[in-house]
């Protein structure tokens, strides 16, 4: 159901991949009444798993974010509600309906997968700060241009949204974050078009200066062509900057 795997190149650091998944299981299939195969690719954070080295340990929901949402709060305060983009998705980016919902069915889905991913979570960044007194977390996502300006009516976005966190989010660490991606020519801002990091259930009502958050947010312009396909040579300059930082960062951080 989940993939947990790498070993990282400090064992503090652990990346999570929350979206990249493209797999629908059965029981979601079945309920389908449009095709959603481009609509799937589209709101993914499409190849983003394969920009990170097998050496950096991560955390991978293996399924599509169409499916379950991981990273939406469980409550009605998640503002992505509104769309019909909750933990559950009953809409796509057009605001159209694909699927036929009941509560029973989203009540599975959040017990039998939301809640199980956030367990391994806050599982291994406590395992992980309990042994190096320490853990640093990168949520890493990608975006499109074309969503957040069809959803949120956001333009001007950069190579790189870096998220942070007031309290979980260290100036060091992102500093050191931006200062990297700069040196690779790509142009960087901080909480826009997306804001924040994620923060293990865990964690999120209990501080804990042991614990280091930041989300990074690639523009899907600067690995993939127009056509949603891979540009090898974008996605290969990405890859080498995206697993130097890994490497560069884990060093600094010692």
């Amino acid at each position: 159901m989940f993939f947990c795997g790498g070993v990282s190149l400090k064992k503090y650091l652990l990346v999570h991949i929350p979206h990249s998944s493209l797999l629908i299981p059965s029981k979601c299939k079945k309920r389908l009444i449009k095709n959603v195969r481009k609509e799937n690719i589209f709101i993914s954070d499409y190849l983003v798993d394969r920009l990170v080295s097998k050496k950096v340990r991560t955390i991978k929901f293996r399924y599509s974010r169409m499916f379950c949402d991981v990273e939406r709060f469980n409550t009605e305060e998640e503002v992505m509600n509104k769309y019909g983009m909750g933990v559950v998705y009953s809409k796509d980016s057009n605001e159209s309906d694909f699927i036929v919902l009941d509560e029973e069915y989203k009540n599975n889905i959040i017990s039998n997968y939301y809640n199980k991913h956030h367990d391994i979570l806050n599982k291994e960044v406590s395992n992980i700060i309990n042994m190096c007194n320490r853990c640093v977390l990168v949520d890493l996502h990608s975006f499109s241009e074309l969503f957040i300006k069809k959803v949120f009516d956001k333009d001007d976005a950069p190579d790189i949204c870096i998220g942070v966190e007031n309290k979980y989010t260290s100036k060091l660490l992102v500093e050191q974050t931006i200062n990297h991606f700069k040196k690779y020519n790509y142009s960087v801002k901080t909480n826009y078009p997306y804001e924040g990091s994620i923060i293990p259930n865990k964690y999120f009502d209990v501080y804990d200066e042991r614990l280091d958050t930041i989300m990074i947010e690639l523009n899907k312009k600067i690995y993939l062509n127009n056509n949603n396909k891979l540009d090898k040579k974008k996605f290969n300059k990405l890859k080498r900057c995206i697993n130097k930082y890994f490497k560069t960062f884990a060093i600094q951080f010692s």
